[in-house]
């Protein structure tokens, strides 16, 4: 529920007009808790309906609901009893920390940025896309996963669920051979690409060649504003703050993984009699091996 992770998470798609209205709340918490929208908009000369447009464009219902998570967020700050052991909602970890601080602020970041994300999902039009991504794989022929680096180990965790209940899954941890099956796919298959910057140029140049071939296309990003997202036919996306070793991804490949357990159980639930079988012979056989 964090807010300034809100705002970052939408930055790419905010006007001048909103970037305003971002600045004023980031540098003002304490004083805006206790405005009404109207007062809001007229500390920086803004119309009303613009600061309830963002307010909703960064996820909340209304200026009530707004004004409650930010009273809440620094309620916590204020009081570290009530935030995680390390006593502070930043989630930065210091050549200094302790491993017991570490493990802290890890897991407290790891639950923020799933919490952060589900908020954003868990909207009529977000879950309709979910569902719809949940029938377009499991009518799927074939379903070729594509991803690098962080975000390749949860493609392969996805294919490994998908084998399970006897869909045809393919992710190559090799990135040219991920390419190679996304360019023999056709309009029976499905493309779908895992990458929280959205940015991954041999991905883009992969979709914009399969376009031309009436492959479905489906992305996860960590937010809908990149080229993947643009050249895919359906997106959802994750919010992850990766303010310490980025190139671990350590927030990011967690709420990767949320969203393809919830797709991976939504398609065990439309097929739940030979999905269940499906598992069940494979407990049995590997369950009989000595190793």
């Amino acid at each position: 529920m964090n807010i300034q992770l809100r705002i970052q998470q939408e930055k790419e798609r905010l006007s001048k007009t909103d970037m305003r209205i971002a600045h004023y709340i980031l540098t003002h918490r304490e004083r805006v808790k206790s405005l009404t929208s109207t007062e809001f908009a007229e500390k920086i000369t803004v119309g009303q309906s613009s600061v309830i447009k963002f307010i909703k464009k960064i996820g909340f219902s209304g200026f009530t609901d707004f004004k409650i998570a930010l009273s809440e967020e620094l309620a916590r700050e204020e009081n570290p009893d009530t935030t995680p052991p390390y006593g502070a909602l930043h989630n930065n970890i210091t050549l200094e920390d302790s491993i017991e601080t570490i493990a802290s602020k890890i897991s407290y970041n790891h639950i923020q940025s799933i919490e952060t994300t589900l908020t954003h999902i868990l909207d009529s039009e977000m879950l309709q896309r979910i569902e719809k991504i949940i029938d377009h794989l499991d009518k799927a022929r074939k379903i070729v996963i594509l991803g690098i680096g962080a975000s390749s180990l949860v493609a392969k965790d996805f294919e490994h669920k998908l084998t399970k209940i006897g869909k045809i899954a393919i992710h190559d941890l090799d990135s040219h051979v991920q390419v190679t099956h996304a360019i023999s796919a056709n309009s029976q298959d499905i493309i779908l690409t895992i990458s929280h910057s959205g940015e991954t140029e041999l991905f883009i140049e992969t979709l914009r060649a399969v376009a031309e071939q009436d492959v479905e296309r489906i992305s996860i990003t960590g937010s809908t504003h990149n080229s993947i997202a643009k050249l895919s036919d359906l997106n959802i996306c994750t919010v992850a703050s990766e303010n310490f070793i980025r190139s671990s991804a350590l927030s990011s490949r967690i709420t990767q993984l949320t969203l393809i357990d919830m797709l991976f159980i939504g398609l065990l639930k439309r097929n739940y009699q030979s999905g269940i079988e499906y598992i069940e012979k494979s407990r049995q056989v590997v369950g009989g091996l000595k190793i």
